[in-house]
């Protein structure tokens, strides 16, 4: 839970459904115009297990199973009115709580878990075959130009290992 980890760490709320929409605004309900039944595993098709990654159709960002299959952990605490009065850009979520985060849905929910927009909420010493979770890492680099297409390339590059997701959250000019 170690938002200042200069390796790898969970994202906030904000960064998992920026990464789940990839960038985009898609209306609330799943990373990309396809059904859930071809975007994540959930109780209808799941077989009643979790299941191996990278299996279903991807967002634009190439990034798979961020609705269904498992509930990702974020770094936040949760707060049910915390966004009526959090900043408008990249919010990290309540400074303390009782119950942390996981999104997206997973293998044994119902298709209205497995939304986009869906909050959940878990101690975090709750242990499920239904949770996982999505890592991120801040990659430093020289910047290139132009930005945008350099990553891109490396967002694309982000490999899917057995229930882990590597993305990248984002680069530092040195």
């Amino acid at each position: 839970w170690n938002m200042d980890s200069t390796g790898y760490r969970l994202p906030t709320e904000a960064e998992w459904e920026h990464a789940a929409r990839a960038g985009g605004a898609h209306g609330g309900n799943l990373p990309g115009e396809a059904p859930l039944s071809e975007q994540g595993w959930y109780g209808k098709n799941a077989q009643r297990r979790p299941q191996r990654v990278g299996q279903m159709l991807s967002n634009r960002w190439g990034l798979h199973d961020l609705v269904g299959n498992v509930w990702e952990w974020c770094n936040d605490w949760y707060d049910g009115s915390y966004y009526s009065s959090s900043p408008g850009s990249d919010p990290a979520g309540p400074d303390s709580g009782a119950t942390r985060v996981p999104r997206g849905g997973g293998w044994s929910s119902v298709a209205g878990y497995c939304r986009v927009a869906n909050r959940n909420f878990n101690y975090p010493d709750y242990r499920s075959s239904s949770g996982g979770f999505l890592v991120l890492t801040l990659l430093r680099f020289q910047l290139l130009n132009p930005l945008g297409s350099l990553v891109e390339q490396l967002v694309n590059r982000s490999h899917l290992v057995d229930g882990v997701t590597g993305l990248l959250l984002g680069c530092e000019d040195h």
